[in-house]
């Protein structure tokens, strides 16, 4: 377990008290586990004041510590019996999409009896015991093509084609060829049920392996050899059972697109399971560019794509249970996994993890007057991100080199572990990120983003512990609740609150969400946006598995983009990317959205002229300077990292007052590439003036409000000074105020 000697995850993020919990552990070393309400983040850039209580009513536990393997990549499994596996002659047919043919050997179906693969040198292969049928000429990679193998054991041969679509004149990769093929009807027949059938892996006794990158499209069985002339019908789309072939099976990707299930249109009905969440909603063989809603036209994303990295559950046994109490008050919680024996860590303490976890209110019931809506969304999406920048960028940015710096980065990178920011081995973006796994950088003393002294800037989990550590010391009392609370329970978890508080990085939001936050506000609610980048990317959970989300990234500034015609999620249809591209811009709610992003210093507010208004002068009581946030512990500023600005042609309300701007930031902070419709060398931020962070204030109907910071880097000067300081100020009167009826 590369630098991090013990490491866990808990089934659940958010739990409520009297409920359980069950905390999955993989530790090289024994380790000591008790519960801890995380109380505060750091109040000094060295990391200092953070601050945790140990929970007495839960008793702590020893444990030996075990080593729990992740078991990567992505495969569908058929269960199959001696009955389906063919016995004699047979034909296997599919459209085949590789992207790392010539890597290694990579199964397309496979049971322990056969398989058909690609080779190590990148052509198709055949094999069934010792023996093996090739064709000797590498597949393209990225593109479609048809591949059959016509197995007749009595004749031991095998006739293997691969037949690009479309297929050009003297095409290179096209190959039909025939090989001899020892393949005695006794090694089909032996004794004993066959292992599963798999798509896209070869069953072993350990596991799957051989595992595909890439697309299948309409893979196929039938119970007859077929010669060349069938098989080139079969590659122009025509079924084998319209040819009055006899079918054993034949699976349609089409079907069940938002599910895991494999559906096999033939007449044994051998549906199956897809393990690890394969890609689903991809273009297939068939795809013309006319349709770009798979729920429109699903015959032609009869396609999954997978991937030798996808993880959907680690699948680890639990090592321990948390019962918690009845009366156990809401809040940012940890298991709390301290190394016994063996192994030190990185200080002077021994070696640890906190698993985090979430605690409610108790059900139909809130305990305090504010939420604190925790953006485990985004935690999601930044999930073990490997934030691989080349030294130059580094250098650029004034970070140290080499990278990665800190042990958990070099942990995610070394178990392959991937955010929504990564790409697969194949190069493909990573759609689908699920909380059943360990999320190394969502922990209270993980600095996530670097800087040039190499300890890092607090961001996400961390960043929130900042804002939570100032509620505390502040003396305002708050409930705990989740993104997929949210989007579970609308407008009902809302309504039980006079005010709502976003954390520092409320990205990625779900339509449920949305409505529920509109909904609130409508009703007189009131919302403290004290992040930036906000409410920014369309996302969904997955319905049959909320532990999983979906973003499909398309405009915007992203890490990839997804193909074009894959645009629209599987897990519910609806169309991906950025949420003003569907009418929605972060402006529409929280009167600001996404402006820009950089590395460098963030920046002061300077107060306008409409911070004087009658309606938001009392914003600043107490507040004498013209200018504040000078100070912070992200960037060493109030308003920088990625930050917001009105726009009322995107949705800021006509009355929204902006009381407070933040100018001046350096050519590392460029403009959102969103509004950059041809490129140009002008989007920096001493030359576009809408690089900016503004401060906003605006009713809503029935007493509501609104009030926005439009920076992610705010929360971290509400400690500077012990708390004694202007950005603080400001929050304290934004916050009394709207938690007055």
């Amino acid at each position: 377990m590369s630098d991090l000697p013990i490491a866990g995850y808990t089934d659940r993020l958010s739990v409520r008290p009297g409920e359980s919990i069950r905390v999955m552990v993989s530790a090289d070393v024994p380790y000591r586990a008790d519960v801890v309400r995380l109380i505060s983040g750091e109040s000094a850039r060295d990391g200092s004041g953070f601050r945790e209580e140990v929970v007495a009513a839960i008793p702590a536990s020893n444990h030996p510590g075990r080593r729990q393997p992740y078991h990567l990549g992505s495969y569908g499994i058929i269960p199959v019996d001696a009955a389906f596996a063919p016995v004699g002659p047979f034909t296997v047919t599919c459209f085949l999409f590789p992207t790392t043919p010539g890597r290694r050997r990579q199964a397309l179906l496979a049971t322990n009896r056969w398989q058909l693969a690609i080779d190590p040198a990148g052509g198709l292969v055949f094999a069934a015991g010792a023996t093996e049928a090739h064709t000797g000429v590498p597949l393209p990679a990225s593109r479609w093509v048809f591949v059959a193998a016509s197995v007749d054991p009595a004749r031991g041969e095998a006739l293997l084609v691969q037949r690009p679509v479309p297929i050009w004149p003297a095409e290179p990769a096209a190959a039909s060829v025939r090989r001899a093929l020892v393949v005695p009807e006794s090694h089909l027949a032996r004794h004993g049920a066959p292992a599963p059938l798999l798509l896209a892996a070869r069953p072993t006794a350990d596991g799957p392996v051989d595992l595909l990158n890439g697309r299948l499209d309409r893979p196929r069985i039938i119970g007859a050899a077929l010669d060349e002339a069938d098989l080139a019908r079969l590659a122009l789309d025509v079924s084998p059972a319209a040819l009055g072939m006899p079918v054993v099976a034949d699976w349609d990707f089409a079907q069940e697109i938002a599910g895991d299930r494999i559906v096999d249109t033939g007449p044994r009905g051998r549906h199956g399971r897809l393990v690890n969440l394969p890609t689903r909603a991809v273009t297939d063989h068939t795809w013309t560019g006319r349709e770009h809603d798979w729920r429109l036209a699903p015959e032609t994303y009869a396609a999954i794509h997978f991937h030798d990295d996808d993880l959907e559950d680690a699948g680890w046994a639990p090592d321990f249970t948390l019962d918690l109490p009845s009366d156990l008050p809401s809040g940012i919680y940890a298991a709390r996994l301290i190394a016994t024996a063996g192994m030190d860590g990185p200080g002077p303490e021994p070696a640890q993890d906190h698993v985090p976890f979430f605690v409610r209110a108790p059900a139909a019931r809130a305990t305090a007057p504010l939420l604190f809506l925790q953006s485990t969304n985004t935690h999601l999406a930044y999930a073990n991100w490997h934030l691989l920048i080349s030294d130059e960028m580094a250098r650029q940015r004034g970070y140290p080199a080499p990278y990665p710096l800190q042990p958990e980065q070099r942990y995610a990178i070394a178990n392959n572990l991937l955010s929504l920011y990564d790409h697969h081995s194949d190069g493909t973006g990573v759609c689908y990120s699920s909380r059943l796994r360990p999320i190394v950088n969502m922990r209270p003393k993980m600095n996530d983003q670097s800087s040039p002294d190499g300890i890092g800037y607090a961001h996400g989990l961390k960043a929130d512990l900042q804002l939570a550590g100032w509620l505390t010391d502040a003396g305002f009392d708050y409930d705990i609740a989740t993104d997929e609370d949210l989007h579970a329970d609308g407008l009902d978890l809302l309504a039980s609150y006079r005010t709502v508080l976003t954390g520092t990085h409320p990205e990625y939001w779900s339509e449920a969400m949305l409505d529920a936050a509109e909904a609130y506000l409508a009703g007189g609610g009131r919302l403290m946006y004290l992040g930036g980048n906000g409410f920014y990317w369309v996302t969904s959970f997955d319905t049959a598995r909320p532990h999983v989300i979906e973003v499909r990234r398309s405009n915007g500034s992203r890490a990839w983009s997804a193909n074009v015609g894959e645009y629209h999620h599987s897990t519910t249809g609806e169309m991906g990317g950025l949420w003003r591209e569907r009418g929605r811009a972060p402006q529409r709610l929280a009167g600001v959205g996404f402006a820009g992003q950089g590395g460098g210093r963030a920046q002061p507010y300077r107060r306008t002229a409409a911070a004087a208004d009658p309606r938001a002068a009392w914003i600043f009581e107490g507040v004498g300077a013209e200018s504040v946030g000078s100070a912070g512990l992200v960037m060493d500023g109030a308003a920088g990292f990625e930050i917001d600005r009105a726009d009322h042609a995107l949705g800021t309300p006509p009355h929204a007052l902006v009381v407070a701007t933040a100018t001046g930031f350096s050519d590392l902070y460029q403009h959102a590439i969103e509004e950059v419709p041809m490129s140009n060398s002008l989007q920096g931020g001493t030359i576009e003036p809408r690089v900016r962070a503004d401060m906003v204030f605006f009713e809503t109907p029935n007493g509501g409000a609104v009030f926005s910071v439009g920076s992610i880097a705010y929360a971290g000067s509400l400690l500077i000074n012990a708390g004694d300081n202007d950005i603080a100020r400001i929050t304290a009167n934004v916050l009394r105020r709207f938690l007055d009826p």
